[in-house]
């Protein structure tokens, strides 16, 4: 077995499921995106909360608080989907909280999980690791779909299925509504994912295409260029840094590591944010920088025209210091994208200084 091998044996996806970490092997994961609105399906069991069509192959997606007895929760715009591929080649999705980094545990830190007086649905969990003083909980994705943890008859059937959107209806649709919780804009947006999921999107399709974390702050839409968002997180207890200008909020502890939290809406000539429960953090790399952001909303991933992009105009330019690339159209609104490298390195907005 070669170093690579060794390394990508013992490589993982962390993620978050109510509050609770968890680990899958890099090795089967296939591909993640934002939650879609969902095709319930009368006979699968009760975790198996629906599928899509990812582009003609059919994903059952599970709800693994489901698969462990728990309640039934609220889904939101912020889950994720992580689709698995399992040593049967069969694929299939979980509903996740938040995705994390890919990290490398060292087989030492890997401990067999005890099953002693715990029920079936627990030997979901192979093992368990620590890193650095978090538990991670290590599925098998081979124990998803094996014995009465899905049916096989299910499985099957779900094999033969075409990827025509109407067929799944006649044959699978259960009367129950996805997500019924809902507001009417959210299942829009639940149900546009769909819509694009389906999309066969050729390679040269993206030529052009500048994929961007859209944003709220304070009513307004800004979108942060993916390739310099590492993660989404939650605001948790801050720690304020003394003698610091106002757009640094604090710092918070993001597992083990310090982050400095910024508040970006006095650079583009707004109103500070308050903090509330419901703040969300925009974590940013710029080179070896990496900080939090602070916004009002995540809202979604999404594709942006460079060609149907507008220039900002001269005044709001002038007001914003130059931090806008361009805006583009997005809900009936503008959006702006913003130059996130030039705001944090030559906005000033990082304090080098020791306090």
């Amino acid at each position: 077995m070669t170093g690579q091998q060794i390394v990508a044996q013992h490589s993982y996806l962390i993620f978050k499921i109510e509050n609770l970490l968890y680990g899958v092997p890099t090795t089967c994961v296939k591909e993640i995106f934002w939650l879609p609105e969902l095709t319930p399906i009368e006979e699968a069991p009760e975790y198996v909360v629906g599928v899509v069509n990812m582009r003609g192959k059919i994903i059952p997606v599970m709800d693994i608080n489901l698969r462990f007895e728990h309640a039934r929760r609220c889904y939101y715009l912020t889950d994720m989907v992580l689709v698995l591929d399992t040593t049967e080649d069969f694929w299939i999705g979980l509903i996740v909280n938040q995705v994390f980094d890919v990290v490398s545990i060292d087989p030492n830190d890997i401990k067999t999980a005890r099953r002693n007086g715990l029920p079936k649905s627990n030997h979901l969990i192979a093992q368990q690791a620590t890193l650095d003083d978090k538990i991670i909980m290590l599925i098998d994705p081979d124990n998803l779909i094996r014995g009465d943890f899905f049916d096989e008859d299910l499985k099957d059937e779900l094999a033969e299925i075409d990827d025509e959107t109407e067929t799944i209806k006649h044959k699978f649709t259960n009367p129950n509504i996805f997500c019924p919780e809902a507001t009417p804009e959210e299942r829009e947006i639940f149900q546009r994912r769909a819509q694009e999921l389906r999309l066969v999107v050729e390679s040269h399709d993206l030529k052009g295409l500048t994929p961007v974390a859209v944003v709220g702050l304070n009513s307004e839409y800004f979108g942060f260029p993916l390739e310099v968002v590492r993660e989404f997180a939650d605001v948790t207890a801050i720690t304020v840094i003394p003698c610091c200008p106002p757009h640094i909020i604090g710092c918070m502890n993001l597992r083990g590591e310090i982050l400095t939290l910024l508040d970006i809406s006095g650079a583009l000539n707004m109103n500070y944010l308050s903090v509330t429960g419901t703040t969300k953090v925009v974590v940013t790399g710029v080179d070896s920088l990496q900080v939090g952001i602070l916004v009002d909303q995540i809202l979604e991933i999404t594709y942006v025209d460079e060609s149907k992009m507008r220039s900002i105009p001269v005044a709001v330019q002038s007001i914003s210091e130059g931090y806008l690339k361009g805006t583009a159209p997005f809900r009936g609104k503008m959006m702006a994208l913003i130059d996130v490298p030039k705001l944090l390195i030559k906005g000033e907005l990082i304090v080098d200084e020791k306090v």
